[in-house]
Order: C-alpha cells, then structure tokens, then sequence
C-alpha cells in the first residue's frame, strides 16, 4: 500500500516536488470562499451603513464589535470538536460543508434590512460624555439591532468554516518549502477574489441602482453570496483527507489551548505581527473609502469608489506576479528576510499617499498600488507559510498534531484584532470630524489623510521588529521533518 506522503521520512534536503497535489487546488478554492465574506464585509460595511444608511459609524463599530468578540470565543472551541470528530467524512470536510452554506445565505441577508436611510433622523446628532455620541433611537437603533443580530449569526458560521479549512491546509505536508507551496496555491485563488471584493461597493453605487448602495447591495450581496456558496463547499468536495492514527491524548481545556499556543515562542511572533498589522490595515481600511470620495473625488461617488476598485485591482495584480517571485525567494534566502523586504515595501507604499493622493491627479496613486501590492503579495503568503512551521516545531516537541488547535488560535488571535478594529475604526473616523450628515470640509480631508498613513505605516513598522524575533530556520524545520518522520517509523514497526 502506497504510504501517504504526510507519513514518509525525508532527508534534510529533500527536493520541493515540481507537481502540485490537487488536493491543493482544491483547498485553495476555498479561499475565494473566505476572501469575499472578510474582506467584502470589512470594505464594505461601514460604506454601506455609515456613507448609505446613515447610522452612526462609532455605534456602527460598537454592534459589530460585540458579536465579534463572542465569537472570538468559539474558535478554540471549534478547533477542539474539529480535531476529535471521527466520520465518514473526515474530521474537517462536514463542517467546512455546512459552514459555507450558512455563511452564503446570511451575507445575503445582511444587506437586506427592513428599515430604510436615516441620514435625516441622524442629521445634528448631538455628542455625549467623553465625545462618544448617545445611542441612537427609532430605525438607526433597529438598523444596528439587525446587524448585530445578522452579524452575530455569520461569524459563528465562518468559524464552523474556516478553523477546520485552515486545519486541513496545514495538514497536507509537513516540508518547509513544500508548506509554501501549499500556502500560495490558496493565496493564488483568494488573491483572484481579491478583484471582486475591490469591485462590490463600486457595483452597488452603480447608475443602474441610482447610485443608491442600500439598493444596489441587496443584488451584489445576493451574487457575492452564491459565489461563497460554490467555493466554500469544493474543499469540502474534492480534498480527501489523511487517515489519522488515534493516539491516546489527554483533554484539553480551553485555557490549555491558549497556554500551549501563547507559550510558543515562534506562533507568538508571527501572530503578535499579524495581529498589529492587520489592526493598522482594518482600522485605516474604514477611512479608504472616504478619502478617495470626499478628498481625492471632491465628493463624486461613482469616481471615489472606481478609483478604489482599480487601485485594488492594480495591487492584486501585483500580488499574483509577486507570489510567484516571493516564493523563488524564499526558498534562496529565507521567509524571515522575505517578509521584512515586503513590510518595508508596504512602508513605503503607505507613506506614498502624502503626494500621490491629490485632487489634481487623482489617478497617481496608482503608483502606490503596485508598491503595496508587490509588498503585501509576500507578507500573506509568508506569515501562513511560517504558521504552517509552528505547527510542525510543536509537533516535533509535543509529539502530538495538534493543526487544529493552532489553525483555532490563529483564527482567535486574527478575530480579537479584526473585532478591535470594529472600535478603533468607527473611532479614528469620528475622531476626523467626519459626519455622514455634513461634506467634510478641507480640514476633515486631511485629518482622514494623515490618520491612514499613520496607522499604515505604524502598523508596519511595529509588525517588522516582531518578526526579527522568529526563530524557526529551513535547518530547524529540516529536523522537525526527521523528527515527525520517526513518530510515524515507530508506528509502523
């Protein structure tokens, strides 16, 4: 019987096999899945409700950040029931199954509240204690009851998603290189997703749904949504998993979880830099769309937002040109130096923005886009890569797999940083002066400038140091392949 090739010994310069397993194309299309419900909800959900609606962008933030954060405790949790399910099955297809189901049928519902604009209920929206704003009355506090509850509801459906699906990608090898490889065949697909989740807001202000995005979303959600159905479900289809040999393990509780994974030195680097920089790129990603608008677009809707669209078209298309080289680095040199060049590229980019955002030339900051997007094509593909690492070092340590315990604490981490942002988002763009009643005035435009390079750059800087502290090498993970290969030698005998 053919040995799988999770369960052969390899040499310390084992070659990286030039054919790509299907199962990775497979897993990779999952991507696409996940892509559009983050990042489409993260681009597109203040527009809708702050810019389109009209409800107040600090208590926007504050009814998505409490779901976010309930859920936040669910992933552990997850990782744990995915790692003990036994069936026909497998362990993480059924669940990746029927999450993606319940993801695709509650994105679409989330754009369809019963309940219209409340720009003039909210117009001169008095400022209570301490500059946080009273909660809102009548349809603007039915309106954040709705996507609190809806959201509540979605991101317990992408936990039951995405904790299994990045526990199966993790599974699929457990070679320094060929963990790349495995990475960047789904950081290829959700990079493609990237091109339309760029696009959704422009789509909804179309002309054809009067430049209305409370219209025009309640159709792009409805195709968003069958697109994360009949990619969320392939992996789930298609990717046949490895037949796990039961090993006696004591239970774990969730403190235990959190202890195994914050007491790891190379998992608390990686995480700690993701964690800053996805905060730095959320909580700046709410202002994205006001500034290209109401600064670079001198208030033209339709234009702000294509100039959004194409800039994030232009960056993805640097990402998928960038991987390919990315990956050619790494394997000369290291992930570590790789993604140090790619945050000090994206440093750049982002600091950019001082020129090359002007009314005058709105289209410059194109220029940027292909910095930032050469950039940030390597920091994905490298930090879950160097995820895909750790696992294999606590294996070799500990003597037990234990992908799903990481794959739930690196989603934990990621969700405790994108619920923060839900705040500091909402409170950075109050913080501007900006007032979806009112155009900002010159001084608004640029205050939200200056703020979003801060914050990118910032983030940057900070996610750099952190990852100087990483500790696995390419001859540290070689021994960790040795060592996870006599496990399963000593089984076989």
């Amino acid at each position: 019987m053919t040995e799988h090739p999770m369960h052969q010994n390899t040499e310390m310069a084992a070659p990286v096999s030039s054919k790509v397993d299907p199962r990775n194309y497979a897993w990779g299309v999952g991507g696409v899945a996940d892509n559009l419900l983050t990042f489409g909800l993260a681009w597109t959900i203040i527009p809708v409700f702050n810019i389109g609606y009209g409800v107040n962008a600090y208590w926007l933030g504050v009814f998505i950040f409490v779901p976010r954060m309930i859920d936040v405790l669910t992933d552990p949790i997850m990782g744990v029931i995915s790692d003990r399910t036994r069936s026909r099955f497998g362990r993480r297809r059924p669940y990746i199954f029927l999450g993606a189901i319940a993801m695709a049928a509650l994105f679409a519902i989330l754009w369809m509240p019963p309940f219209g604009s409340v720009k003039s209920e909210a117009a001169g929206a008095s400022v209570g204690t301490f500059g946080i704003p009273p909660l809102p009355s009548g349809k603007e506090l039915y309106l954040l009851i709705w996507v609190g509850v809806v959201y509540t509801l979605l991101t317990f459906a992408y936990t039951v998603f995405s904790v299994p699906y990045i526990a199966l990608g993790f599974e699929f090898t457990r070679n320094y290189d060929e963990m790349t490889k495995v990475m960047a065949s789904r950081l290829y697909f959700t990079t493609l997703a990237g091109f339309g989740v760029t696009w959704i807001y422009s789509l909804a202000v179309h002309d054809r749904f009067g430049g209305d995005e409370t219209v025009g979303m309640r159709y792009v959600g409805v195709l968003v949504a069958i697109a994360i159905l009949l990619t969320g479900i392939v992996p789930a289809v298609f990717c046949r998993e490895q037949q796990v040999v039961r090993r006696a393990q004591n239970r774990v509780r969730l403190g235990e979880i959190l202890a195994a994974t914050l007491g790891n030195r190379a998992f608390v680097s990686v995480m700690a830099a993701m964690i800053i920089f996805v905060i730095a790129i959320y909580t700046a990603g709410t202002m994205g769309a006001h500034i290209n608008i109401f600064y670079v677009a001198r208030g033209d809707k339709q234009l702000g937002a294509w100039l959004g669209a194409v800039s994030g078209n232009i960056m993805l298309v640097c990402n998928l040109i960038g991987m390919y080289l990315m990956m050619r680095l790494s394997r000369r040199f290291s992930k570590k130096s790789v993604i140090i060049a790619c945050f000090l590229a994206i440093f750049i980019g982002n600091a950019g923005y001082l020129v090359t955002w002007n009314p005058d030339t709105p289209k410059l900051q194109f220029i940027n886009a292909v910095i930032i997007g050469f950039g940030s094509s390597g920091i994905w593909l490298m930090l879950d890569s160097m995820m895909g690492d750790v696992t294999k070092d606590d294996h070799a340590r500990s003597g037990v797999a234990r992908e799903g315990l990481f794959g739930a604490s690196k989603s934990f981490m990621f969700k405790i940083a994108v619920a923060v942002t839900s705040i500091t988002g909402a409170m950075v763009l109050n913080a501007s002066g900006y007032d979806p009643d009112v155009v900002p005035d010159e001084r608004v435009q640029r205050n939200l400038k200056l703020l979003y390079i801060a914050l990118q750059c910032g983030g940057c800087a900070m996610a750099l140091l952190l990852i100087l502290l990483f500790p696995i090498t390419r001859q540290r993970a070689a021994e960790n392949e040795r060592v996870i290969a006599s496990f399963s030698d000593s089984r076989d005998r």
